[in-house]
């Protein structure tokens, strides 16, 4: 060990010596081991901060779905409710029937994101399944930045003057009885884009750890 460390030590002074222009620079010699400590520490700072921002937003995305996922029951029970008042009772109740449909609608439009947190959207793996992990990371970079993006860019393109209209003419249901803030549900829109968005962010992190050889600090979660 002891060996190898000396070699390694002339190398880099080697190294040192060429960078200086072949001259014996001894101060710069002498930094040496300090330069490349502190680019190492440096380095090493950059992933620390990359994997505490990767595991913010996830766990932003996670709170999110871990509310939203409760409109799955909602939506359930509202629709049993509705059923049952028409069928059983001849009672049709507009307001509930919208809101079993709104809860649905933002049960993906809010839940997109955390979904995608933890890899459960549909996917048909026909060329990265036998990949490394480096090539599967490249493929989901170029996958992230030329699919992913695109298309939120344009959601939000075209929703934005949508959901402008709506919130400035208080848009309501064109039923009478229905809810009220349609403008809200439209509104969801952008929610839906920031979403998706921050795990965009989250997944061009992930995996420009993994091709930088960092991969045991991007685990998903469970």
């Amino acid at each position: 060990m002891r060996s190898a460390r000396g070699s390694s030590d002339r190398r880099s002074i080697s190294i040192a010596a060429t960078v200086s222009g072949g001259r014996t620079d001894w101060i710069f010699l002498k930094n040496w081991p300090r330069r490349m400590g502190r680019q190492t520490s440096d380095r090493h700072a950059g992933v620390c901060i990359a994997v505490a921002v990767l595991r913010w937003l996830e766990g932003f995305n996670i709170k999110i779905g871990n509310v939203v996922c409760w409109l799955a029951l909602g939506c359930a029970l509202f629709c049993f409710l509705v059923v049952i008042l028409r069928y059983a009772f001849g009672i049709g109740v507009i307001w509930m029937q919208e809101l079993y449909v709104w809860q649905h609608a933002l049960l993906f439009i809010l839940g997109s994101g955390p979904a995608l947190t933890h890899d459960k959207h549909i996917r048909v793996d026909l060329i990265t399944e036998s990949r490394s992990d480096k090539t599967r990371a490249a493929l989901e970079l170029l996958g992230i930045c030329f699919l992913l993006f695109p298309f939120i860019a344009f959601i939000a393109l075209t929703a934005w003057p949508f959901v402008l209209t709506s919130w400035a003419t208080g848009e309501t249901t064109g039923q009478s009885g229905g809810l009220s803030g349609v403008y809200l549900l439209k509104g969801s829109l952008l929610i839906f884009v920031l979403l998706l968005g921050l795990q965009g962010i989250v997944g061009l992190i992930r995996n420009t750890l993994v091709l930088s050889g960092h991969s045991n600090s991007t685990a998903r979660p469970t």
